[in-house]
């Protein structure tokens, strides 16, 4: 496509039209497609955008009958064996419309072996992508997904305890630096 016009014409309506630009130029390029595009379409922010600028843009967008996904992606910290995760934010009714994109773009179970304790029934967790909740969530739990937390020894044995007596799941990684604990928390959603 020659424009963003000609791209947009080339698309069955309705569209779902998937952004992958960095934050700072999101807005500016929604208002262009809205310019161009019908109600009914769905723009989707794949990038690294603040949760709190998607659902300040989903607000914007349902006032002229758009739909707004937001998807967050991570590797976190068993990306490198496991594979990335996309963490989706949006009405339920649009993510599941949008379900086949997600599930071919997720690296599903791949070869390696289950997770022990991890499957869900009905879940897409494990294939990799999750619908996390409304507009703002995939952004959200991306930026909380495999929290690391290096603090000096002391402080993160208390934090062990902390987040065992609320049930928590946490993993001690070990020392990676003199005096402090790597902690991951792992909170399952």
């Amino acid at each position: 496509a020659g424009s963003l016009s000609d791209f947009l014409g080339k698309l069955e309506r309705p569209r779902a039209v998937w952004l992958m630009v960095p934050a700072a130029v999101v807005d500016t390029l929604l208002d262009e497609i809205v310019g161009l595009a019908h109600a009914g379409d769905i723009l989707i922010d794949g990038g690294n955008s603040y949760y709190r600028d998607d659902i300040r843009r989903s607000e914007k967008l349902k006032k002229s009958g758009f739909h707004y996904v937001d998807v967050g992606t991570s590797g976190g910290v068993w990306g490198l064996e496991r594979g990335y995760c996309l963490m989706i934010g949006g009405e339920k009714e649009t993510v599941q419309r949008l379900d086949p994109i997600f599930s071919a773009l997720a690296p599903g179970l791949g070869t390696i072996p289950r997770t022990p304790g991890r499957p869900k029934p009905g879940s897409t967790a494990e294939q990799g992508y999750l619908h996390c909740g409304p507009n703002g969530a995939g952004h959200f739990v991306n930026m909380g997904i495999g929290l690391v937390v290096v603090v000096p020894s002391e402080a993160g044995k208390a934090l062990e305890g902390f987040l065992s007596e609320k049930g928590e799941t946490f993993y001690f990684l070990g020392e990676v630096i003199p005096g402090g604990r790597e902690v991951v928390y792992d909170r399952s959603f």
